[in-house]
């Protein structure tokens, strides 16, 4: 069995003729959150694609709990506890945020569905006062929080998110990563890829750096805040 929750070992990725990921590791451990980041095209949305079984690597191995995922399909990926959301949110937009959130529960039986929208509209009160709105209506902020919403209805163990702040009005993004932050303190470990570096190193323990499709750089969150190299190229400080 592996010590941690999830674990990338050397990982390579192809898209056709290009070089997706080369050589990348990662750990997760059980109760963390960890961030993803680096510039656009480094390889962060394909590391959660290669983990939930959207791409297959060329080289590597990913375990989960020990048990490698490789030749296991998505749906049953999801099964065993990793729920992605995606980038650029992919809820569906002609169902109501109520049908949503039960299409993320269609593993559950209806006591545990009711208990989830429960724990979901205390999350993200704003869902509840849009029950019945459907979800393409929505703002791309509450789009967001029903995405996470409803891959919550599943009751993972391992939540994966792929660029949460993407072209979210800041106030909502504040409210978001908020909520991120307390879905973490309710147990769940959570693995987010994220472009705005600030907000991913503030609400993370460790985080690893993706350059072309490579780990460059790895440690504590506070490390790599503090890191010249990271200020100067992530955060816009010299």
């Amino acid at each position: 069995m592996s010590d941690h929750l999830l674990s990338l070992r050397r990982v390579s990725c192809n898209y056709g003729a290009v070089q997706a990921l080369n050589d990348v590791h990662l750990k997760v451990d059980a109760g963390e959150i960890v961030t993803l980041i680096g510039a656009n095209g480094a390889g962060k949305s394909t590391t959660l694609k290669a983990i939930v079984g959207l791409l297959r690597p060329e080289a590597g191995e990913i375990l989960f709990e020990g048990n490698s995922l490789l030749r296991i399909p998505t749906h049953k990926i999801a099964a065993m506890g990793i729920a992605l959301v995606p980038e650029g949110r992919a809820v569906f937009a002609n169902l109501s945020v109520l049908e949503n959130l039960e299409m993320g529960g269609y593993l559950r039986n209806t006591a545990e569905i009711r208990q989830g929208l429960e724990y979901v509209f205390a999350l993200f009160p704003r869902l509840q006062e849009r029950i019945k709105q459907v979800a393409g209506t929505l703002s791309g902020g509450e789009q967001q929080m029903l995405a996470i919403g409803r891959a919550l209805m599943a009751k993972p163990r391992l939540l994966l998110l792929d660029e949460p702040s993407l072209g979210i009005a800041p106030l909502l993004v504040k409210s978001i990563y908020e909520a991120i932050d307390a879905i973490n303190r309710e147990g769940v470990t959570i693995l987010v890829v994220e472009q705005n570096a600030h907000l991913a190193l503030k609400h993370s323990h460790r985080a690893y750096v993706l350059e072309t499709g490579r780990v460059v750089m790895e440690g504590s969150s506070r490390e790599l805040e503090n890191d010249p190299r990271v200020k100067e190229a992530y955060l816009g400080e010299v």
